[in-house]
C-alpha cells in the first residue's frame, strides 16, 4: 500500500494512515519517534493532532512534512490542507482552498509546455487523443472519423493521428496497443497566451454544439440546470466543483 498525500482532503487522516503505514514497515516506529523526527518536544503531540485534540500550526506542519520526506509539491498540498483546516475566516478558507487545488493540479497533471502548444491549434487533436484510451481503439482514420460522428473527416483524422504520434502525445506499447503518453495534461495557470486557450475553447464548443442535433438522445447525456444562490455560496460551490473535477480526472 502506497500512501499518497494527494489522495486525502483531511491532513489528520493522512497523518493517521502515514503513521500506521510506518508502524507496519519501519521497526521501532512510534509517536515518539515521529515527533522527534519532526522536531517536536512533546512525544504525544502528533497523536493528539491525529485525534483532533490539537491543531497543527503551519510552521510545525512544515517540519512534519520534512520528517515524512514529502516532495515540494506534496508538501505544498499538505500545508494547504493544514491552512484550510486552521482558517478563521471565509476569506482565509477560500485562499487556502485555492492553494490546495493549485497544488493538487500540479501533483496530478502534466502541463503543456509553450513549445507543445501546437496540440491546441486544432480543436479535435485533444479529442482524438482521448479516443486512444478506449478499449476498442483502432489507429485508423476511418474508425476515428466514425467514432466522432463525422465531426472530422478521414483526412483530418489521419492528420490528427500522425501529429499525435510524431509529437509524442500517444505511443504504442510493446504488444501493439496504443495509449496516451501522459494520463492528464493541462495548460496551467500561466505561460500560455490567453487568446490561444480562448480560441481552443470556442472552437470546441462550436463543433460540439453542431453535433448535438446529429446524436440520438439515448446516446448522449445533456442537460441544463439553473439555480440562484448568494455570491458567498457561489464561491463555495465553485471551489467544491473544482475539487470534484480534479479528483474525478485523477481517480
Amino acid at each position: 500500500m502506497v500512501i499518497q498525500v494527494q489522495d486525502y482532503s483531511d491532513y489528520r487522516e493522512f497523518l493517521k494512515d502515514f503513521h500506521n503505514y510506518k508502524k507496519q514497515t519501519v521497526s521501532g516506529w512510534s509517536y515518539r519517534l515521529f515527533a522527534s523526527r519532526s522536531g517536536l518536544s512533546s512525544p504525544n503531540y502528533l497523536q493528539l493532532v491525529m485525534q483532533a485534540k490539537r491543531n497543527l500550526s503551519e510552521e510545525k506542519a512544515g517540519k512534519v512534512a520534512q520528517a515524512m520526506s514529502l516532495g515540494r509539491l506534496e508538501a505544498d498540498y499538505f500545508l494547504a490542507m493544514v491552512r484550510e483546516s486552521n482558517a478563521r475566516s471565509p476569506e482565509e478558507e477560500l485562499q487556502a482552498h485555492k492553494d490546495l487545488l493549485r497544488s493538487l493540479r500540479k501533483l496530478n497533471t502534466t502541463q503543456i509546455k509553450s513549445s507543445q502548444s501546437e496540440i491546441l491549434d486544432k480543436w479535435y487533436y485533444m479529442t482524438v487523443r482521448e479516443l486512444v484510451n478506449l478499449n476498442d481503439f483502432r489507429f485508423e482514420p476511418t474508425w476515428v472519423s466514425e467514432k466522432m460522428f463525422g465531426m472530422i473527416s478521414e483526412l483530418e483524422a489521419d492528420e490528427a493521428l500522425s501529429f499525435l504520434k510524431a509529437a509524442g502525445w500517444i505511443r504504442q506499447r510493446a504488444k501493439g496497443e496504443w495509449t496516451t503518453s501522459e494520463p492528464i495534461v493541462d495548460t496551467g495557470e500561466e505561460g500560455f497566451h490567453q487568446e490561444l486557450v480562448n480560441r481552443y475553447h470556442s472552437d470546441t464548443l462550436k463543433y460540439f454544439s453542431d453535433i448535438v442535433h446529429k446524436v440520438p438522445a439515448d446516446q448522449r447525456e445533456l442537460g441544463l440546470l439553473t439555480i440562484s444562490m448568494s455570491s458567498k455560496k457561489s464561491l463555495s460551490s465553485k471551489a467544491r466543483y473544482a475539487v470534484f473535477k480534479t479528483r474525478s480526472l485523477v481517480g
